[in-house]
């Protein structure tokens, strides 16, 4: 689930963080896009953190194995702030930031490596980035209309995660499937 979800807003955040910053804060902060690009991807990392240490380690009784994921994490990200900050800037603390997400992960996996590699082979890698790749690709010309940031945002998510369900569907995700009969279900009851 995290994958399907994580992936593609990933995608489409570093494709439009641009009008996202403008459209939130003002051209005043347009140093933030390249910043918020590379910092999207910790999206896929806190995600999966999250189910591995509060929905494994801490029931498994292993909650000094997310502490030091989390400190693990804390020391990385301090020393490549001081030696990244001074240089970079912002785009050095947002580079800071991601690596330390993915030291936390790689600390939690080693942790858990026997009881989420079976989870980890069951992701449908290649169906999720076929799918990211065109629902991202359709929303893409988007740009190119010049309608403002809140209009460009809104059609191009339409089309970027529209078209994202649509290949899934086409391709019979079975985790999209689900979550479609549940809505469809809902709406049925609704309807009656």
């Amino acid at each position: 689930f995290v994958f399907l979800i994580a992936v593609p807003l990933t995608c489409y955040f570093i494709l439009y963080a641009k009008e996202g910053i403008l459209f939130l804060s003002g051209n005043e902060y347009m140093p933030a896009v390249l910043p918020m690009q590379i910092i999207m991807p910790t999206i896929i990392f806190i995600g999966l953190t999250n189910i591995m240490g509060i929905q494994m380690l801490v029931p498994m009784g292993l909650e000094k194995v997310v502490l030091y994921s989390e400190i693990a994490g804390a020391i990385v990200d301090l020393i490549l702030n001081t030696l990244l900050i001074p240089r970079l800037v912002s785009v050095g603390a947002a580079i800071g930031t991601l690596v330390a997400e993915c030291v936390v992960w790689i600390v939690q996996f080693a942790a858990l490596r026997k009881e989420v590699t079976p989870a980890y082979k069951n992701v449908r890698y290649g169906k999720v980035l076929l799918a990211t790749v065109i629902g991202v690709a359709s929303s893409g010309w988007v740009k190119t209309l010049e309608m403002g940031n809140f209009a460009t945002l809104l059609m191009s998510a339409v089309l970027s995660f529209g078209g994202y369900a649509i290949v899934l569907t086409v391709l019979k995700e079975p985790l999209v499937w689900e979550i479609e009969n549940q809505v469809f279900t809902k709406l049925k009851g609704m309807i009656k």
